[in-house]
């Protein structure tokens, strides 16, 4: 009843009639209760503008995700410092502004570019006018630690790219409920992750809601797609909790 609708698009045809007498046994209306449907944070971002802040610890990985995002038709323009691209959506115009560390042969930060990345990502996590703060980075640092109390401004997009950075997803958003996280469930391949991105941030843009951006995911890399879980993913402990509780007796 709660894995099967969420992945019935890619099951082989022939499955499919039985998901669906499957999921029919669960409580109705279980996956879309109040608590496993997420609410948008582009509600709360400016109605113009949006800006989102990506950190490399990679120049091949900085190289693609450039490649592939020109390729996408946004635009590359030379700030102060860093890179940016931007693209316009009707009305609103997105900036993403890139700054690479570089890291060693392997693309792992050492010293000062550690301590660069670090304060970096909590100087934008931070930053009310970030609407969102993307990694591309290995599985060297643990993002969770800079989550927490007032570390973060209310309403922040993070997609995290490293290795296994979904299993940190139940604490992050026990630590920042009103922030939405993209995060990989396994090894972080750098084209998965860069069309991860501008499937979100461009999605996002036009005005697509979260489990549209997951579908048209779902389509677009059957195979890979579940590597990246997103606000369109339920949580499944809740989702447990809401289904134990449907089938206790009721007095």
């Amino acid at each position: 009843a709660l894995v099967l609708p969420v992945n019935r698009p890619l099951l082989p045809p022939r499955l499919r009639p039985d998901a669906a007498a499957a999921a029919a046994l669960g409580p109705a209306g279980l996956l879309e209760d109040a608590g496993l449907v997420p609410t948008d944070p582009s509600e709360d971002w400016p109605e113009d503008s949006w800006r989102f802040a990506m950190h490399f610890a990679s120049t091949d990985s900085y190289r693609g995700w450039l490649r592939a995002t020109l390729a996408a038709g946004w635009t590359q323009e030379a700030p102060a410092e860093g890179m940016e691209v931007s693209k316009s959506f009707g009305p609103l115009e997105v900036r993403v502004h890139a700054t690479l560390y570089p890291g060693d042969k392997e693309g792992f930060l050492r010293g000062e570019q550690a301590r660069k990345f670090l304060a970096g990502v909590a100087r934008d996590l931070k930053d009310p006018s970030v609407q969102g703060v993307i990694l591309r980075n290995h599985a060297q640092f643990r993002i969770l630690n800079l989550f927490g109390g007032k570390k973060v401004s209310p309403g922040k997009l993070l997609i995290d790219g490293a290795c296994r950075s979904a299993w940190d997803l139940q604490e992050l958003r026990r630590r920042c409920p009103t922030c939405r996280f993209v995060v990989n469930t396994g090894t972080g391949y750098g084209a998965v992750n860069t069309e991860a991105v501008l499937a979100v941030v461009e999605g996002l843009a036009r005005g697509e809601g979260w489990s549209e951006i997951g579908e048209a995911w779902a389509r677009r890399f059957p195979r890979s797609s579940a590597r990246i879980q997103g606000p369109w993913t339920p949580p499944y402990a809740e989702a447990l909790r809401l289904l134990e509780a449907a089938q206790q007796p009721r007095s």
